[in-house]
């Protein structure tokens, strides 16, 4: 069991998540404690193999519970104790910290739409790097390989609107 508590200034919560899990073979069971909420940080900890995720406020029977829970649960569940507020964000797939930013998810929703790369530069006015760079960000966030599972993943979890259907057009 690894309680880990992430400052709002600390970036890489994920990572270091997902340091502990790989280098425990998988079975490392990491709770992370939060000061705000933040939803992007709680899509990217529970991606990374969080057990569970709650506030550094949270009481201490509260915490004693989660422990608990997630010391006795299998790998399948996740433990959130958050405010409602927060948990809507994550709804909702945006808010402060969220896992794709605007430009990402502008950039995705071209790409969804079966556009190239190059077309999404000439309607974004960007550079054509530029698109190149927001979506290899953007597999990164999702941990994804490649721009289809991308923009499948991002369906999945709500970032993009609309109805996944599995018949987008995804081109290069």
């Amino acid at each position: 069991m690894v309680i880990l508590i992430v400052e709002p200034h600390v970036a890489h919560g994920d990572e270091l998540v997902s340091a502990l899990v790989a280098g425990s073979g998988g079975g490392a069971r990491v709770l992370v404690l939060t000061e705000d909420g933040d939803s992007g940080l709680v899509w990217r900890v529970f991606l990374a193999g969080a057990r569970a995720c709650l506030l550094k406020s949270a009481q201490l029977d509260e915490l004693v519970s989660v422990v608990r829970m997630i010391s006795q649960a299998g790998a399948e569940r996740f433990v959130l104790s958050l405010p409602r507020a927060a948990v809507g964000r994550l709804r909702q797939g945006r808010g402060e910290g969220e896992l794709l930013t605007r430009r990402e998810c502008e950039v995705l929703r071209l790409a969804a739409d079966g556009l190239s790369n190059s077309e999404i530069s000439n309607r974004l006015f960007i550079a054509e790097a530029t698109v190149k760079r927001h979506l290899t960000n953007a597999y990164a966030k999702l941990d994804t390989p490649s721009r289809g599972k991308a923009v499948h993943r991002a369906f999945e979890l709500g970032i993009l609107p609309g109805r996944h259907t599995g018949r987008e057009k995804v081109t290069r």
